[in-house]
């Protein structure tokens, strides 16, 4: 726990702040390091500090590390979405456990182990007899966990009648390699309507945000920026660059007392219209991609509140915890958009609130996506 407060105290953006300052005064007063197991130091800690009520702040095990930053772990293959109490599948990942036993997209799962799934997590981390129904039959089958890696790139899905989705499930650098994204934003004017899907986005890299938000901007243009201290009359700015690596941002951070953040040129410009998808999963800088097309002509942002999750945050190992891939999440900078909001713990509020329909989502259809299509 030591070392946790030694990183909080000298990286935390908000060091100063005296509920933060009050934390850090009872971390000094503790008198060991946590001397249980790992799994339950980690609990311990993050317990501690929910109390600084401030996103992106926890510290992750290796397993949990590498699905955060290579979307890769011990998987069924299921996803799910909770619809009016049902636990429905959404996706079956290809050659995974649940696709070699036929399980589909419309499924309910009843049970797992002669109990009823208490999170659309378990259907994933799971394994053991699942029960199932499907069009109003029971079915039972079990499965195990495989080491998977979830596939998160962009993809644009033709629909009909002209209209496109354009699924982006997350911002992480690896699915934004400049020529590849830019071959994909050059197609998007194919279509006149475009549906952006921001669902259960956790976020990732800031320039990868901004490559994506560029052809819906179509021009070089500010959003918000990135700072390490409060307002004062006299500020170093700098613009963040084109460029994933996470070093280069953190010594443009690191020079500056605000970073700017402008959309990018050299990716086109879509000139039809879109809509985009956000629900409580949708959160850091897919937050920002929201927000700063809540007021751009020709979008519109559908669905339900987003996460409040809005910070930059920095990653350090710790060697309390036996070192390796233990790390803590630390937020190293806030964000404040051009129209001063911070999004942080407010989150985006859209502009038409959705609810899922659970008939449509039994046959398979996603009630979202189809009313979007039918709104060009």
């Amino acid at each position: 726990m030591h070392e946790v407060c030694r990183l909080i105290r000298s990286e935390y953006y908000k060091s100063g702040e005296p509920k933060v300052q009050n934390f850090l005064n009872e971390c000094d007063q503790s008198t060991s390091d946590i001397s249980f197991s790992r799994t339950d130091a980690i609990k311990h800690i993050n317990r501690k500090l929910s109390a600084i009520r401030t996103s992106h702040l926890s510290v992750f095990s290796p397993s949990e590390n590498r699905w955060l930053w290579e979307h890769q772990g011990s998987d069924t293959g299921l996803r799910a979405r909770m619809i009016e109490g049902e636990v429905i599948i959404i996706q079956v990942l290809p050659n995974s456990p649940a696709a070699l036993m036929e399980l589909k997209v419309g499924d309910v799962i009843v049970a797992i182990n002669g109990e009823s799934p208490d999170s659309v997590e378990a259907v994933q981390g799971s394994s053991g007899n699942f029960k199932y129904s499907r069009a109003g039959k029971f079915f039972e089958t079990n499965l195990y966990l495989a080491d998977l890696i979830d596939d998160m790139s962009p993809q644009l899905v033709p629909l009909a009648n002209g209209v496109a989705v354009l699924k982006i499930p997350s911002f992480l650098p690896q699915y934004f390699e400049q020529d590849r994204w830019r071959e994909l934003a050059m197609r998007l004017n194919t279509y006149r309507g475009l549906i952006v899907d921001l669902r259960e986005n956790a976020g990732g890299s800031f320039p990868a945000m901004l490559r994506t938000l560029s052809p819906f901007m179509c021009e070089k243009k500010a959003i918000g920026s990135l700072w390490r201290t409060a307002r004062k009359e006299s500020v170093r700015e700098l613009e963040m660059k084109d460029e994933l690596s996470a070093e280069s941002q953190l010594a443009l951070l690191a020079q500056s007392d605000s970073l700017v953040l402008k959309t990018f040129e050299g990716y086109g410009c879509f000139e039809g219209n879109a809509i985009v998808l956000v629900d409580d999963g949708t959160s850091s800088v897919s937050e920002i991609f929201a927000h700063a097309l809540l007021k751009q002509p020709r979008v519109k942002v559908w669905g339900t509140p987003t996460a409040g999750q809005v910070v930059m945050a920095r990653w350090y190992s710790l060697g309390t915890l036996g070192g390796g891939d233990f790390a803590i999440s630390i937020p190293i900078a806030g964000y404040r958009a051009v129209d001063g909001a911070t999004i942080e713990s407010e989150g985006v509020i859209p502009q038409k609130e959705l609810q899922y329909d659970l008939s449509r989502a039994l046959r398979g259809e996603d009630s979202w996506i189809t009313n979007a299509v039918v709104s060009f």
